[in-house]
Parts: structure tokens; C-alpha cells; sequence
């Protein structure tokens, strides 16, 4: 479908000067299309701002609008020219090796400036901020600034691969937000499943390659862009090129029979007295790569990439009637055994990863480190972790989730119920309709298992929680844990709605939220659902409740309303707590407040913005009241918890009435987590963060107004043994000391409010 569709602002009642074109259209074999129109601002796109334009078999076009953005404005012209958006992203990105760059004027949306990310850390199940991720910068005060998106790609020696993507304000050169764009007929013999048939090309030469002709019928863009001319689907080993100190990609080809591999487990050659992986050669040593990459087991993990592509792009065909990941027949390629260095002496190979790259639009799957390092994957091939790293190239073709909050983490579950259904299909012989999983074998929703030498899994779609920190449903903070842990709840989403919700409190597929249970729709239907809610009706900021509601559209559009399966949808969602089930009430929701809101001080000058939005402050040595609230329901107790922060530690305790007798000792240095609880409806709760400062200033082992006079007796100057020690800890009080100081006493004791 090459509609050049061209929409007049007015008709979605968007402002003046804006127009909405078409970006990317899809048409299934029903007759029905779908087209996502990009928002356009005096010419420039409008960051995350689209519609979708539906049209069914009769023609009968209608817009969903939701993920538009409203009142565009934009002050001023920019000041700052593309080069100089450039400078400032690349000097940001400190590149050892060569960068491609490309850099956009966009129209940004500053609510979306970065911020604090946070994430949970595994080995101590604590949430810690990820400083990768995170950026520290002010939001404009403006709703909508010009700024440039830079696009950076890294391939080679010194950096490995890298795709950062960077928003430059275009009047002061901030830098407005980040993030990584990476997100992963011969015969074979597979290391996961067996011998398995190869689709594969015979050249000229009458030697055999590892290319899927048929799977692709425009050039892949990236073998394009250096000259060469694939179209089909291909799969390379890499490498790198001494002589010339950059790193590549080398076809599997030049096979005298068309048999590939020995189906073993392919162990990286590590030198352990050097550090450094063993490399095979070229004649001339001028090329190099892993050893074995083009023998025995290193062909097997280019098999088992081989077959597993292929499979996702006959299996995006078969179902969904998509002309492989983007909809449009672009040629796609896998990269196995992938590898940076210099020279044989810096060799490093990328190992425990794998991930889908935008700018090569191919997978990258790395070797994995078990034999090397405690712990490792042995192999990345997986059929299920194929399907999630493809399957991040379609949600960038579609709704393009953006990489923060829960939007992330729908991204996340994208993948993994991708993933699965492929896995399903496969299994299943590969039909026109997608084959079930053994409800009784708990094995098939756990994603990446056998890839590990311990028979461990990353995620288990039925029961996240068996990780140990994954959640099983929504609740307010569920976001703090990073977009991996919190797509538990829409993971089980989808298993409770193909397989169903038991009533037996035993099964990892009960949900208090839905005692009554409910049976599945199967697969094959939950699937459908799916897709076509991610193609048609989700948008790149969206959260839980519109991802409930984008999926409750699409069962209303297969299945017609009020049938069983929108039906279906709503319970599945309420069992993880999105929303209420058919006729249920609306539900107690408890949350913890936004203390510092847009414009107060410490949304202004905390860095990174946002940081300290919903942090509550302390003293230490006092009894304060925490904040939660309520709604949806008369009944306003709740019930209280702490983390320990630290093992041999005390965070003190809260009594049942809110009041918080906090420990003695200064400052924890990290966040302290806190759980509300409603009294009414015990399923229902919240998880928020404190700091606890500390404020006995002149040590008489109390916390009042004399500290205040300590405190603003040594700001500035260096800390005398008797002063305050608060959250810097720098050695001397600051103007932050005295922010927190302030801080803690107004939360502790709000004007108006008796003290506890």
C-alpha cells in the first residue's frame, strides 16, 4: 500500500500550520489497512505526536487520534544549526571510533526531557537509579521547543556497536533526552531443535550461501549503503579488518554441500593468561574473527540465527498477512559472533546480548559467555529470543513505544509475546493459525530458557514474580522498576487471556484481582488481539490503561462488541489490576502524591529533572507522617512497610496510623522504598521512596529549630566536627544542605497539621 495520504489539521481540530502525512501503511489480506500519519508542525515533525487512519474492506476510513498531541506552538525560530546539534551530541557520545550522524529540526514535546530513570538491581533488589539512562538537564518551561534529533551510529573497533539517539534543544544546546536505539532449502543442524530444514541460495559458482531469497524484495538498506546489493534475508558472521581497523560483516558462503553445522553448543576461544578471545585468520591476516565462527558449532549458532529469522519473517506473513518487519518486504539480515578490536590484542567479542539494530535493520546476537564467565548464556539463539528482538523492529515500524515509564515496558512485553507466539507457531508446524501451549507445561511461557547452562530463564510470562522481582500486576511505582521487571503485568495479561485465569489459588495463573477465573481464548486469538492493537491503535508514550484500552478496541474490530472476547480482554486486564472487570465497580487506588511539582524549586533545580518529584524528606530522629492517598473509596486507612536499606540497618518504624518514627543515624545515602496498603482492600497498594536527612546539628540528640541556626552558621564554610551532616555529604553545608533542611521540616511537620 502506497497511499500518499495528506490530511488537513483541521479535520482532527489540531493546531494552525499543522499537517498529519502518512509514515508507514500496512494492508492485510482482509482488505483492511492501516496508516500511521506523523503530525507535522510548520513542516517539521512533532516528536511522538501520530494518528493511525483505519480503513476496512469496504473503504470506510475512520482516524484514531489519541496519540496526537494538541496546541502546538513554537516561540522563536532555532538558534543552533544541525552542525551544531551534531558537535554537541557527539562531544555528549565521546566516541573512540568513527560515527555516522544524521540530525532532524523536530518540534519537541518537553515533557518528555529526560530525567531520572530507575531501575531494579537483581543481586541486591533494591531500585537504583540507572546512570546510563538518565540524563541530568532542567525541562524548558515551554510545553513545545524547536530542537534537532541526532541519530549516531558507532560500528567499529574501539566502540563496538552503538546507536544512540539524542534531542538538542536548538535554542540552548541542552541536551533534552537520550537513549539506545538497539533494542534483538538446506539443511542444518540446530543446537535447539534438531536438525531443521535451511532456506538457502546456490551461487554461480555452485557453492551454497546462508540467503533466504523470497524473505525481502527491496535492498537491505544498510549492505545498500556500502555498495552491495542483498535482497533476501542473510545471515553474516562478524569481524574486523586489521589493516583498515573497522568492523563488518562476513556472509556464510562459499559451502561446497549444503549442509551447515554440527549442532553443538559454540563456546567463545578465550585466552584466559592474555584476556582476549582466540581468533581464526584470513591468508594475510588482514581479516579476523572469532575462531571457529565459520566451522562446526560456530556455523551452528549461524543455523539456528538462520532458521529462527526466517521462521519470524514466514510467520509475520502466515498470521498477520505482514510483508516481513517493517510491512514493506525490506531485506533484513542477523549478525552472529559479532566482534570490536583494534588488533588480535584488544579483540573483544560481544557476548551476553542480543539485539535488533535500526541502523543495520538486522539482528544482532552475541555468543554468550558461559565457559568464560559464572553465569552466562550459552547461546542467544533461541527461536523465542529471536521473535522478541524482531519483534522490537515491528513496534519501531508501528508505535514506536518510547524507551521510558511503562511505555517501555509494553515495548518489553511486545517482545516477549512476539517471541512466544512465534515459538507457538513453529512448534505447533507452522498452520494458519497459531498452535496452543500445553497448559500444564509452565516451561513454554518462560522466555530465553535453555539458554543458559543452569536450564534458568530470563522471565516467566506466567507469574513474572518467580523472579524474584518482576511484578505480576499493576501498581502506582511499578514503573520504578525498569521497563524489563515492569512488563510483568502485561506478559500475564496475555498468558491469562489465551490460557485463562484458574480459580485455584495454587496455580500461577490465579489472580486475586479475578477470584472467579475465566477461560482463554487461545493463542492464535489472544495474538490477533494483540497485533493488531500494536498496530492500529497503540502510540509511543502510551501506558497500561491505553494499552487496555488500544487492546479492547481491537477485540471490538475482529470479534464485534460486547462478544466474548472483549469480554475476555477486560478480565484479563483486571486480574493484573489495569482497570475493573465487566460489571465490578471502580477500584480502590492508592498512590503516593507529587510533593514536588511542575515549577516548585526542586523540580526546577534537582538534577536530573524529575528526580526528586515523589521523594518525601525526613528528618532522622523524629516521628513525621508519610503521605499517601486513597481514591474510589470512603475508607482512607492503610498499612505501612519499609525496606531495609541495608543489611544491619533499621529504617525505623510506622505505626498503623501513618506516623513514622524514623532511625537515628544521618543519612542512608539511597533511596528508602515505602509500601501504602489500603486497609479496605488489602490487593491494592503503592510503592514510594523517601530520604531521610539528617538534622541534629549541634548533636543534642534532638531534631528542632536550634539545628536551623547551626546549619546556617556553617553554609559555606568547612563542617566543624559538631555540624550537620545531610544529604551531600560533601563536608561543608551548602545551598542543597539548606534546600533538604527546609525540605524535611516542611514534610514533617506541614503548616497547619498537628504533629504526630
Amino acid at each position: 500500500m502506497t497511499l500518499a495520504l495528506l490530511f488537513a489539521a483541521a479535520a482532527v481540530s489540531l493546531s494552525p500550520g499543522s499537517l498529519l502525512v502518512e509514515r508507514h501503511s500496512i494492508a492485510g489480506a482482509d482488505g483492511r489497512s492501516a496508516a500511521r500519519l506523523q503530525h507535522l508542525y510548520l513542516g517539521h515533525r512533532v516528536w511522538g505526536s501520530e494518528a493511525v487512519s483505519l480503513r476496512d474492506s469496504t473503504g470506510e476510513a475512520r482516524l484514531v487520534d489519541r496519540g496526537l498531541a494538541r496546541d502546538v506552538s513554537v516561540d522563536g525560530e532555532p538558534r543552533l544549526t544541525a552542525d551544531d546539534a551534531s558537535r554537541i551530541a557527539l562531544r555528549h557520545l565521546a566516541a573512540r571510533g568513527a560515527v555516522e550522524h544524521t540530525a532532524e529540526l523536530i518540534v519537541f514535546p518537553t515533557r518528555f526531557t529526560g530525567g531520572i530513570v530507575t531501575r531494579l538491581d537483581p543481586a541486591t533488589g533494591r531500585v537504583v537509579i540507572d546512570f546510563e539512562r538518565s540524563l541530568p538537564v532542567r525541562r524548558p518551561g515551554a510545553p513545545y521547543v524547536w530542537a534537532y534529533e541526532v541519530r549516531t551510529v558507532a560500528i567499529n573497533p574501539q566502540d563496538g556497536h552503538r546507536e544512540e539517539r539524542y534531542v538538542v534543544d536548538a535554542s540552548t544546546g541542552t541536551i533534552l533526552r537520550k537513549w539506545s536505539a538497539l533494542k534483538g532449502v538446506g539443511v542444518g543442524k540446530s543446537y535447539f531443535r534438531g536438525n531443521v530444514p535451511l532456506a538457502t541460495t546456490q551461487d554461480a559458482d555452485g557453492t551454497y550461501r546462508l540467503l533466504a531469497q523470497g524473505r525481502g524484495t527491496t535492498p537491505q538498506p544498510w549492505i545498500a549503503s556500502r555498495g552491495g546489493n542483498q535482497i533476501g534475508l542473510q545471515t553474516y558472521s562478524g569481524y574486523f579488518d586489521l589493516a583498515h581497523g573497522f568492523s563488518g560483516q562476513l556472509p556464510y558462503s562459499g559451502h561446497a554441500a549444503d549442509t551447515w553445522g554440527d549442532g553443538s553448543h559454540y563456546v567463545i576461544a578465550w585466552d584466559f593468561l592474555f584476556g582476549r578471545i582466540t581468533l581464526d585468520f584470513n591468508a594475510d591476516h588482514s581479516l579476523g574473527w572469532p575462531k571457529a565462527a565459520f566451522a562446526g558449532s560456530g556455523e551452528t549458532t549461524a543455523v539456528d540465527a538462520h532458521y529462527g529469522l526466517t521462521a519470524a519473517w514466514d510467520f509475520l506473513q502466515e498470521i498477520f498477512g505482514r510483508d516481513g518487519i517493517d510491512g514493506l518486504g525490506t531485506s533484513t539480515l542477523a549478525v552472529v559472533h559479532p566482534i570490536r578490536g583494534a588488533t588480535p590484542e584488544r579483540s573483544v567479542p560481544v557476548n551476553d546480548t542480543a539485539f535488533w539494530s535500526p541502523s543495520l535493520f538486522g539482528l544482532v546476537i552475541g555468543d554468550g559467555t558461559a565457559g568464560v564467565l559464572p553465569g552466562g548464556w550459552i547461546a542467544l539463539t533461541g527461536i523465542d529470543i529471536i521473535g522478541h528482538e524482531v519483534a522490537h523492529g515491528i513496534a519501531l515500524s508501528e508505535a514506536a513505544l518510547i524507551d521510558g515509564a511503562l511505555s517501555g515496558a509494553l515495548d518489553e512485553a511486545n517482545s516477549d509475546i512476539i517471541g512466544k507466539m512465534l515459538q507457538a507457531w513453529v512448534d505447533g508446524g507452522r498452520g494458519s493459525a497459531i498452535a496452543e501451549f500445553d497448559a500444564a507445561d509452565r516451561t513454554r511461557w518462560q522466555v530465553g530458557l535453555g539458554g543458559f547452562l543452569d536450564n534458568g530463564f530470563l522471565r516467566a510470562m506466567d507469574r513474572p514474580s518467580d523472579d524474584g522481582f518482576s511484578g505480576d500486576q499493576w501498581y502506582d511505582g511499578l514503573e520504578d522498576l525498569g521497563p524489563h521487571a515492569a512488563s510483568g503485568p502485561v506478559d500475564r495479561f496475555f498468558v491469562l487471556l489465551a490460557q485463562g485465569v484458574s480459580t485455584d489459588a495454587a496455580s500461577p495463573r490465579y489472580s486475586a484481582y479475578l477470584p472467579g477465573g475465566m477461560p482463554g481464548l487461545g493463542n492464535d486469538r489472544a495474538a490477533r488481539i494483540w497485533y493488531k492493537a500494536l498496530t492500529e491503535q497503540l502510540f509511543a508514550a502510551d501506558d497500561f490503561d491505553a494499552a487496555r484500552a488500544a487492546t479492547i478496541a481491537a477485540a471490538k474490530d475482529l470479534y464485534g462488541a460486547g462478544a466474548t472476547e472483549e469480554q475476555s480482554v477486560m478480565k484479563a486486564w483486571a486480574a493484573v489490576n489495569v482497570g475493573s472487570a465487566p460489571g465490578e465497580a471502580t477500584r480502590v487506588r492508592v498512590t503516593f502524591p507529587v510533593t514536588n511539582g511542575p515549577g516548585s524549586f526542586l523540580d526546577h533545580n534537582a538534577f536530573p529533572s524529575g528526580i526528586l518529584s515523589r521523594v518525601q524528606f525526613f528528618p532522622t530522629r523524629a516521628r513525621v507522617r508519610i503521605r499517601a492517598d486513597v481514591a474510589n473509596a470512603t475508607d482512607k486507612r492503610l498499612t505501612w512497610a519499609l525496606a531495609t536499606p541495608n543489611e544491619g540497618f533499621e529504617a525505623g518504624h510506622i505505626d498503623a496510623d501513618g506516623v513514622w518514627t524514623t532511625p537515628s543515624f544521618n543519612y542512608y545515602g539511597e533511596l528508602l522504598t515505602v509500601t501504602a496498603g489500603s486497609a479496605v482492600d488489602p490487593r491494592q497498594y503503592a510503592k514510594g521512596h523517601a530520604l531521610l536527612v539528617g538534622m541534629d546539628a549541634d548533636t543534642d540528640g534532638q531534631t528542632d529549630a536550634l539545628d536551623l541556626g547551626a546549619v546556617a552558621m556553617n553554609w559555606g564554610v568547612q563542617q566543624p566536627p559538631n555540624a550537620a551532616v545531610l544529604m551531600t555529604g560533601i563536608g561543608h553545608v551548602s545551598d542543597w544542605d539548606l534546600v533538604f533542611f527546609t525540605e524535611a521540616v516542611a514534610n514533617a511537620w506541614p503548616a497547619g497539621t498537628p504533629s504526630p
